[in-house]
C-alpha cells in the first residue's frame, strides 16, 4: 500500500513539473506582424478601434464555438464578458453567446482555421450590426486525418510521423488578415495550472483590442512589463500552487496598457473600417478588402452590392474542402460579363499598391490571370477586334503569365492583332522558356536557327531588356 502511495506521489510530482514547464517556457503565440513583428508595418491597420470605440458599432457580439469536449466553463465565459465590458465603450452592450458545439467526428482532419470557416456565424438578430469577435476552442489531437496516407519524411522523424503527433498550440490570434478571432487549444490547456485559461483568454482578447502595439513598452507584440497580463509569459509560483492558491500574479493590465486603452477610446473612430456581419471590411479608393479567418476577398464597386451570403457560402465550402490541408487565400470575383470584368480589373489594379503585402502580392497574381482570361475570351468569341484583346494579353504577359507570353509570341509570329515580328515572337518565347516552358523553349530555338547573326543579336537584346525590366 505504501508503494502505491509512493508511486502516486512520484507520478503527481512528475506531472506537476511537466504541467509547470509549458507556463515557464512558453506563452501566447499570437501571430507576429510581417517582418518579425515590425509594428510599424501595421500602422495602416487599426481594427481594434472597432471594438474599443462606440462608433461605427455601438455594441459588441462575441460568438464562442467549441469542439465537443473542449468547451469553456461558464466561469471562463463570464470572465471574458467582464473584461470586454470593462474596456470596450459599447453603450449597446457586450453579448457573449455560446454557439456551435462541433462534433468531434466532424473536426477530425481539420485545421482550426478551416473549422472557423465552416462554423462561424456572426452577429444575429438585434445584434446584426454589432462589432464581432469569434472564439474557437479546438483540440489539436483531432487535426491529423487518419484516412490520409502518411507523408514521406526523414528517417529521424519517422516515429513522429508514424504516430501523427501534432504539437499543442498556444492560445493565439492572427493580426492579419482577421484579428477578430481567438483560437484556444484545449489540449494545451490541460497542461496548465488552474486559472490559466481565463487569463489566457483575456490576454488574447486584449490582443484583439490592440494592446502591445505601443513600441514604448511593447515588443513582438507583447508588453515588456513582467507584472502585466500582456507579457508574453505568465509566471507560476509553485508554493502558491501547492497550497491550492492561484499561482499567478499577472492578473491585471499594467498602467501603461490601461492608458493605451483609454487613449484609443478617446480617439475618433476609424474611417475606412467596419463590420459587415462577421466580415471586416477595409475600404480603399475604388476597392474594398473583405476578410474572414484566413480568407480575404477583393471587391471593386459599391459595397451595398456586395453579396455577403454568397461570400460566406464560398468560404464555408473552402473550409469543408480543406480536410488534411489548409492554406489561406486572397481572391476576387471579377464578374461574368466582359464589360464588368474590365471594370473590376481596372479598379482592382490599384490594390497592387495596397499597404498589406499579402494583398499586393495576391493582386498581381489575380490580375495576371484575369487579364489572360479576358484576352482569351475576346479571341474566342471575336466580340472585339484582335487589337483590343492584345492589350489585355500584353498586360498579362508583362506580369509574367507563361501561357500569355506564349500566346502573345504566336500572335507576333502569325501577325494576329499585331504586325508580324519574329524578333518580338522570339522575345516572348524566350521569356516563357525562362520560366520553364518546354514548348516555348523549342519554338525559341527554332526561331534562333532561322535568324542571321544580326537578328540573333537584336533578338537577345530585346529579351535582355525585357528580362531585366523591374
Amino acid at each position: 500500500m505504501l508503494l502505491v502511495h509512493l508511486r502516486r506521489f512520484v507520478t503527481s510530482a512528475a506531472l506537476l513539473f511537466q504541467s509547470a514547464l509549458p507556463l515557464l517556457l512558453t506563452g501566447c503565440s499570437s501571430t507576429k506582424p510581417p517582418e518579425k513583428a515590425d509594428l510599424a508595418a501595421l500602422s495602416f491597420w487599426q481594427p481594434h478601434r472597432l471594438f474599443l470605440n462606440r462608433a461605427p458599432h455601438d455594441s459588441l457580439y462575441v460568438e464562442v464555438d467549441a469542439v465537443e469536449g473542449a468547451e469553456p466553463t461558464d466561469e471562463v465565459i463570464n470572465t471574458l464578458r467582464k473584461f470586454l465590458q470593462e474596456h470596450c465603450d459599447k453603450p449597446g452592450g457586450v453579448t457573449v453567446v455560446r454557439d456551435d458545439v462541433i462534433p468531434r467526428t466532424a473536426a477530425v482532419g481539420y485545421h482550426h482555421d478551416a473549422l472557423a470557416l465552416q462554423y462561424l456565424n456572426g452577429p444575429r438578430g438585434t445584434n446584426s450590426t454589432a462589432a464581432f469577435i469569434y472564439v474557437l476552442y479546438f483540440d489539436s489531437n483531432l487535426v491529423p486525418d487518419p484516412d490520409a496516407p502518411p507523408k514521406p519524411v526523414h528517417k529521424h522523424l519517422s516515429l513522429k510521423a508514424a504516430s501523427r503527433y501534432v504539437k499543442p498550440e498556444n492560445p493565439h490570434v492572427h493580426l492579419l488578415p482577421y484579428p477578430a478571432a481567438v483560437y484556444v487549444d484545449r489540449r494545451y490547456l490541460r497542461t496548465c495550472a488552474p486559472g490559466f485559461e481565463s487569463l489566457a483568454l483575456c490576454h488574447e482578447a486584449a490582443h484583439v483590442l490592440g494592446l502591445a502595439r505601443n513600441k514604448d513598452h511593447a515588443a513582438e507584440p507583447h508588453c515588456v512589463s513582467e507584472r502585466c497580463l500582456m507579457n508574453a509569459y505568465l509566471n507560476v509560483h509553485f508554493r502558491k500552487w501547492l497550497l491550492g492558491k492561484s499561482p499567478f500574479t499577472q492578473t491585471n493590465l499594467c498602467d501603461q496598457c490601461l492608458a493605451d486603452l483609454r487613449d484609443t477610446r478617446r480617439d475618433s473612430a476609424t474611417n475606412n473600417l467596419r463590420f459587415l456581419g462577421p466580415m471586416i471590411v477595409r475600404s480603399e479608393p475604388d476597392y474594398h478588402v473583405v476578410s474572414l479567418p484566413s480568407e480575404t476577398k477583393l471587391f471593386a464597386g459599391d459595397l451595398s452590392t456586395f453579396d455577403t451570403s454568397k461570400f460566406i457560402d464560398q468560404v464555408r465550402s473552402d473550409g469543408k474542402r480543406a480536410k488534411g490541408r489548409f492554406n489561406g487565400r486572397v481572391w476576387a470575383d471579377f464578374g461574368e460579363e466582359q464589360p464588368e470584368f474590365e471594370k473590376q480589373i481596372s479598379r482592382l489594379s490599384l490594390a497592387k499598391t495596397d499597404p498589406d503585402p499579402a494583398v499586393r502580392h495576391a493582386t498581381t497574381q489575380l490580375l495576371m490571370r484575369a487579364q489572360a482570361a479576358l484576352a482569351r475570351s475576346y479571341f474566342t468569341n471575336a466580340s472585339h477586334a484582335p487589337e483590343h484583346a492584345i492589350t489585355w494579353l500584353r498586360d498579362a504577359a508583362e506580369t509574367g503569365d507563361t501561357d500569355s507570353q506564349k500566346f502573345l509570341a504566336r500572335c507576333y509570329l502569325n501577325g494576329t492583332g499585331v504586325e508580324r515580328d519574329e524578333l518580338e515572337a522570339y522575345k516572348w518565347f524566350a521569356l516563357a522558356a525562362k520560366q520553364g516552358s518546354k514548348s516555348a523553349t523549342e519554338q525559341r530555338d527554332a526561331l534562333l536557327r532561322k535568324f542571321t547573326t544580326a537578328q540573333i543579336a537584336e533578338a537577345k537584346r530585346r529579351f535582355n531588356a525585357a528580362h531585366t525590366r523591374p
